[in-house]
This record gives C-alpha cells, structure tokens and sequence, in this order.
C-alpha cells in the first residue's frame, strides 16, 4: 500500500505479528511494545486488526516507553515516539475496503501530533484513551 502512496518521505516495513487480532495475547503485545522501543524512528504506525486494536494501544502506552533502551525517563513525553494504530473493518484486496484510506490518515496524522498512543480508524485519529469502538456499527469513536 505504501508503495502505491508513493510518499515523500523514508520509511520501512517490518513485519511481526501477521496473525487474526482475535488471536493477539499479551505476550504478542510485549513483542510490539519491545520492536517500538528497539526502533530508531521517533513515529511509528502499526497495522492491526480491528478486534483488539484498543487493548494493543493501551498496553504500549500504559508501559514504561522509551526513547531508546538505555533511556530511563518513564512515558510518553516530548521528544519521545508516536505510535498509530490503524486497520480496516474490510481487508485491503477488498474493492471497498477502508484500509487505504486509514493508512492516509494515520501517515497525514503523523506530522502533526505529539507523542503518545493513537488510534486512526473511521476518519478519527484519537488518543487511545478517548476512543472507543461502537460495536454495532464497527466504528471506532
């Protein structure tokens, strides 16, 4: 997808999980967590599957987050990494798929916000702690 983006900018995909978010345990959480921390790039945005994206978001950001490993200052503070979380309600082969469209708004998102956890699905971009996912309709809020 990022290849038919074509964006100004450098980046790298690195893949990890590639499994149903259904399946996603803590322990897969603490693997994300560790790839932030261990990553150079001050931004970072994590495709994810809808079902637990929340409980992903508020595992990294309610952990000690830092900078690089041999930093000792606790959270998310300036200076420290974004982190988005953004998915699709339908797969990207999908014609009507939302995937592409997330993807745009988390990569639009990542130059205007500060650090912290986020969750960019539905047209929103919301700080973890302010969204919610509507289970009826899929949306998250």
């Amino acid at each position: 997808m990022l290849e038919r983006i074509n964006p100004v900018f450098n980046y790298r995909v690195l893949p990890l999980l590639q499994k149903d978010s259904q399946e996603i345990a803590d322990d897969d959480r603490d693997r994300i967590l560790k790839r932030c921390q261990a990553a150079s790039e001050r931004v970072i945005i994590i495709t994810h599957g809808t079902d637990t994206m929340l409980e992903t978001a508020e595992y990294i950001a309610q952990r000690p987050y830092w900078t690089n490993i041999s930093d000792i200052n606790l959270g998310f503070q300036e200076g420290k990494k974004l982190v988005i979380l953004t998915g699709a309600m339908k797969p990207e082969r999908f014609v009507d798929s939302d995937a592409m469209c997330n993807l745009g708004l988390a990569l639009g998102a990542a130059s205007l916000l500060e650090s912290g956890a986020y969750i960019a699905m539905s047209g929103h971009v919301l700080l973890w702690s302010n969204c919610q996912r509507n289970m009826e309709t899929g949306q998250f809020i």
